[in-house]
């Protein structure tokens, strides 16, 4: 686990993670 001193980089990794999860879900339901 790699911890950020930058809180908002790490929600936005975990942002990106999340909406690459979702877009993976939406072609999967296609």
């Amino acid at each position: 686990m790699v911890v950020w001193n930058d809180g908002k980089q790490a929600a936005d990794v975990m942002f990106a993670r999340l909406a690459a999860a979702v877009n993976a879900a939406e072609l999967l339901a296609r």
